[in-house]
């Protein structure tokens, strides 16, 4: 079994019990995502999680576990900004999933902001945008109806700013 397909077990197993559905194509964007991810992370460092299954169920299958929780509690979401994305999570699952969610992701390295761009474009995911721009140091447009960020800082740190 190839790695890609060890992933895509592994992702749409770890969804099942959510009732997230993921259609053949939002699958395929995602290990076309994980195939760039492990292959840059070859030269540049986007993070330590390249396990096929491992990266299916912590990285990916972990961003998409904001949908549930946001439909058991009846929140709608037009449009999110992902602070300190990183290699894209949760943004990149979140944008695939949701083709109707405008997604902003912001992130200080601009080796990981080029990898998501290019990523990003090379999939066919338009609803993704990417900024290179500490989230403290962020001007635009503060009209999103959800914020996320994951293992940037003290939650209380960034509830502060």
């Amino acid at each position: 079994m190839t790695a890609a397909d060890r992933f895509r077990n592994a992702l749409v197993g770890a969804v099942k019990p959510w009732s997230v559905s993921l259609d053949h194509d939002q699958v395929e964007r995602l290990v076309m995502h994980y195939e760039a991810m492990v292959e840059t992370n070859r030269t540049h460092n986007l993070t330590r999680v390249t396990d096929p299954e491992d990266a299916a169920v912590r990285l990916y299958a972990d961003s998409l576990a904001l949908l549930p929780w946001l439909a058991e509690l009846g929140v709608t979401v037009t449009r999110l900004v992902d602070v300190g994305t990183g290699a894209g999570f949760p943004a990149f699952p979140l944008a695939v999933a949701c083709p109707q969610l405008t997604v902003m992701a912001l992130e200080a390295r601009r080796k990981k902001v080029g990898f998501l761009t290019e990523t990003a474009a090379a999939c066919g995911v338009g609803n993704l945008a990417t900024r290179h721009v500490r989230g403290e140091d962020w001007t635009g447009p503060a009209d999103f109806d959800l914020v996320t960020f994951k293992a940037v800082a003290a939650l209380a740190d960034c509830l502060a700013v």
